[in-house]
C-alpha cells in the first residue's frame, strides 16, 4: 500500500468528534455485508487483489461466491484500489484472470 491510499479516509475522521469516532471503529468489528449479497439482482464483478491488504482475496472469494450471476477477476500482480485516468476506471492489468459463475 502506498502511504496516501488512505489519506483522505484519514482526514475525513480527524474531523469526527471523538465519540463518534470510538463507536465507528467499535461497529466495525461487528459490520458484515455477507447476509445481503445473495440477493443482489444487478451484474457484478468482484475483483481481488492478491496484493490486498484492505480487502483480503479470501473474503472477495467468499463475497463473489454469495452473489448469483456473478463475473469475477483476480490479479496476482497487487491490490484491487481503483486507478483513475481522467475522471473513469483504468482497464484491468492484462495479468488479471477471470470467471464467471
Amino acid at each position: 500500500m502506498k502511504r496516501g491510499d488512505f489519506a483522505p479516509y484519514i482526514e475525513h475522521l480527524a474531523k469526527m468528534h471523538p465519540l463518534a469516532f470510538v463507536r465507528t471503529l467499535d461497529s466495525l468489528k461487528d459490520h458484515s455485508a455477507l447476509g445481503h449479497l445473495p440477493h443482489v439482482d444487478v451484474p457484478t464483478i468482484v475483483i481481488g487483489g492478491e496484493g490486498d491488504r484492505f480487502t483480503p482475496v479470501w473474503l472477495s472469494q467468499r463475497m463473489a461466491e454469495l452473489i448469483p450471476g456473478r463475473s469475477t477477476s483476480s490479479s496476482p500482480a497487487g491490490p484491487t484500489r481503483p486507478r483513475w485516468s481522467d475522471q473513469t476506471w483504468s482497464t484491468p492489468p492484462s495479468s488479471a484472470s477471470s470467471t464467471s459463475g
